[in-house]
């Protein structure tokens, strides 16, 4: 029989760690678990009275390192669909504040730094909106998807009124780079368009913006080829919406989602 000393055993493989998605959250982590490991070897030398602060405040950091972007308690999603030709647009508008576990520029008191912001502004516009988007032509899933502008707007801004004027905004210049814009006051818009092919075909949309937010409104206006303006408001995730039923796919739909979503027609 073979005889394995210590030093021949076979080794396991070390394995690789990938980086965490949430350095923030891993670093409290592991703070918190020093706290707590370092507080616990104070027991059998020190009496009680004298460790139980340590271990409260190793406890009541972990919140303050981890939030350090709290989730807003209210967030409105506005947004347009219109299909033109064989191009379907979507524009969203949404608070920054939402946009967690981005990184965005800031200068001076917190100010936004327009200038450098480009490519965080992108970065949040691809994974708090377009991967949070299903969109549906005849009950074809729309894979393909490109996200034709992103900007920061002012909070006064008051472009997001019509299909038209939100477009011409978020196709227009940029806010300039000296505004003096706080970060959670700012409004990310985002242009985002799918190829379709017919402007005719039946739409339906599956928003996910639930987790933007502790309660999320999303009010959708669609404008159909002929004009016609149909308005949705969801409250979080509706599930697949059609944006052209009939009155007994919308009735049913009322009565199943507890009036979740409010539809109606200009």
């Amino acid at each position: 029989m073979r005889q394995y000393t210590t030093e021949s055993l076979p080794q396991p493989a070390e394995k690789t760690r990938r980086p965490s998605r949430f350095p923030l959250l891993s670093a409290a982590l592991k703070l918190f678990d020093d706290k707590v490991t370092s507080a616990m070897t104070m027991l059998p030398q020190k009496p009680f009275s004298q460790w139980i602060p340590a271990l409260a405040l190793a406890i009541l950091f972990v919140p303050a390192a981890v939030y350090g972007h709290e989730i807003p308690s209210d967030v409105v999603v506005r947004s347009y669909l219109k299909p033109q030709d064989s191009t379907l647009n979507l524009l969203v508008r949404v608070p920054l504040e939402a946009m967690r576990d981005v990184n965005f520029p800031v200068r001076g008191p917190g100010y936004l730094d327009i200038a450098t912001a480009g490519k965080p502004l992108r970065d949040a516009a691809t994974i708090w909106i377009a991967n949070e988007v299903r969109v549906f032509e005849e009950d074809r899933l729309l894979t393909e998807h490109d996200i034709a502008a992103v900007r920061v707007s002012l909070p006064s801004d008051r472009s997001f009124r019509s299909f038209d004027a939100a477009l011409q905004h978020v196709t227009g210049p940029a806010l300039d780079a000296d505004t003096e814009l706080h970060r959670d006051q700012a409004l990310l818009d985002v242009l985002i368009r799918y190829p379709i092919r017919s402007a005719d075909a039946a739409i339906a949309i599956e928003p996910r913006f639930r987790r933007l937010g502790l309660n999320t409104i999303t009010v959708l206006t669609f404008v159909a080829p002929d004009g016609t303006e149909r308005l949705f408001e969801f409250s979080g995730d509706p599930g697949v919406v059609e944006l052209d039923p009939s009155w007994h796919n919308a009735f049913t739909r009322f009565i199943r989602r507890s009036a979740t979503i409010t539809y109606w027609t200009r």
